[in-house]
């Protein structure tokens, strides 16, 4: 009797826990259409990729420069993209290189002891021998210089450069002079390049890392605008009173317009300003304004020069839009 009992209540268990399967398995059952939309729709969200650039060919570049370091970096900006870099140390290597291989562009240095750019450009235009007489030749500056870009023109570069160039720049300059046909197929993404590497080299000039800029604004062209729009309109008071802090040998005052000035300078991560501002913060206060008042025009050159070049690179509209925004804030 005890062992039909038993057998009953095994065989009741069973049925319950079956049930309870069932019931499980069916409510899973019931889920999985949910389950399925949610996971189609996570790999359906559009995932940004970015993109990079490859040339449809091998395009050939040779860089004339015996840093290390610039070469370490354009070598950087060429891998997987089937630009084929070259490197030179110094002049004599450049001139042997121009006769026995044919490049696409040629970037040279101007910091050769024995040779300088000038000449070694006029020894490969002019050597009969060289396979490069009609290679585009840019210069490149390890310091920002006081000449035109149109002076290295007319002496039969196609442009010039300052170091450390920028990714975008060497992008662009690859893209002015490659075969439309080895150009990749997304036009837009061409003409993106192109505007950026306009901006960088526009900053690189005034000792302005477009990189870092856009770091600075939230990786936002349109803020990296603004900042340099402020830059401009807010500088300009700022310098005036500098100046006359220091016709009225008020070095406090002379202090907290350099301190304003570098902050502005900071916004814009304009590194090279913004070391000369803090140098006179610190001229200020621990020599007093003598040699404030003897690096005060290399100062203001250099202000100028960086002042007016971001005027050019934003436009009227944007500083007139700023101040008007300026005017407004103000009570």
């Amino acid at each position: 009797m005890w062992l039909w009992i038993i057998l009953g209540i095994l065989a009741l268990a069973g049925a319950v826990f079956g049930l309870y399967k069932a019931g499980a398995l069916d409510t899973i059952i019931r889920k999985i259409p949910a389950l399925e939309q949610r996971l189609y729709k996570e790999e359906e969200e559009p995932v940004e990729e970015e993109k990079f650039f490859s040339l449809q060919g091998k395009f050939y570049v040779l860089v004339a420069d015996n840093d290390e370091q610039t070469v370490k970096t354009l070598e950087t900006y060429c891998q997987d993209t089937n630009i084929m870099l070259t490197s030179a140390d110094n002049g004599v290597r450049t001139l042997e290189k121009g006769r026995k291989e044919k490049f696409n562009l040629i970037l040279l240095t101007n910091d050769f002891l024995r040779m300088d750019g000038v000449q070694i450009l006029n020894n490969l235009k002019g050597s009969k021998d060289n396979k490069n007489r009609d290679t585009a030749v840019y210069m490149l500056l390890s310091d920002p210089r006081w000449e035109k870009e149109s002076e290295f023109v007319e002496k039969g570069f196609e442009g010039a450069y300052v170091k450390p160039i920028g990714k975008m720049e060497f992008y662009a300059m690859v893209i002015k002079h490659c075969p439309p046909k080895m150009l990749p197929e997304d036009e837009e993404f061409v003409e993106e390049i192109k505007r950026m590497g306009e901006d960088e080299k526009c900053l690189s000039v005034l000792g302005i890392s477009l990189q870092d800029a856009l770091a600075a604004n939230d990786n936002d062209i349109a803020e990296v605008r603004r900042a340099a729009a402020m830059f401009v309109v807010e500088s300009y008071d700022n310098i005036d009173a500098m100046e006359q802090s220091l016709n009225d040998n008020d070095a406090m005052k002379y202090m907290e317009c350099s301190r304003k000035l570098r902050d502005i300078c900071d916004k814009l991560n304009a590194k090279r300003l913004f070391d000369y501002f803090d140098d006179n913060v610190n001229m200020a206060k621990d020599d007093g304004l003598d040699i404030a008042r003897k690096n005060w025009k290399k100062l203001f050159r250099e202000w100028s020069f960086v002042v007016e070049s971001l005027s050019e690179w934003v436009g009227r509209e944007e500083i007139e839009s700023y101040v008007e925004f300026k005017n407004k804030k103000q009570p």
